[in-house]
């Protein structure tokens, strides 16, 4: 199963979680992307942001077992360094100018990250 955007808006993860591992079949997948930096957006709430250490202390007591959970953004590749921040759609016109130029010689460039977490059920 699939979750994408969707852990920031549950008010109660842990039980959230619970669910998730009761529904899915042994040998089956849960994979759960969320936002790490991002603008406050209800919908109706907005609680969480979750790094993979996070996510490893989530699932700890769970019978899902992590293959993989990392965080990354996919904006700009062509930069040296980036910084999780708020994504170039929401920063201002001077500041992605700045960025333009400043991210070239290697000052980090404040970019949307996600996790991205992997899990099976045992």
């Amino acid at each position: 199963m699939v979750a994408g955007q969707v852990i920031e808006h549950v008010r109660k993860i842990w039980v959230w979680v619970s669910e998730l591992e009761r529904v899915c079949k042994k040998g089956g997948y849960v994979i759960l992307i969320n936002p790490v930096s991002w603008v406050f957006h209800e919908a109706p709430v907005d609680c969480w942001r979750i790094y993979p250490e996070g996510m490893k202390a989530l699932l700890e007591d769970t019978g899902l077992r992590i293959i993989e959970s990392r965080f990354e953004s996919l904006e700009a590749p062509r930069y040296k360094r980036y910084s999780p921040g708020v994504s170039a759609e929401f920063q201002t016109q001077k500041l992605r100018l700045f960025y333009r130029f400043a991210g070239l010689v290697g000052f980090p460039v404040q970019r949307a990250y996600d996790t991205i977490t992997i899990a099976e059920k045992q």
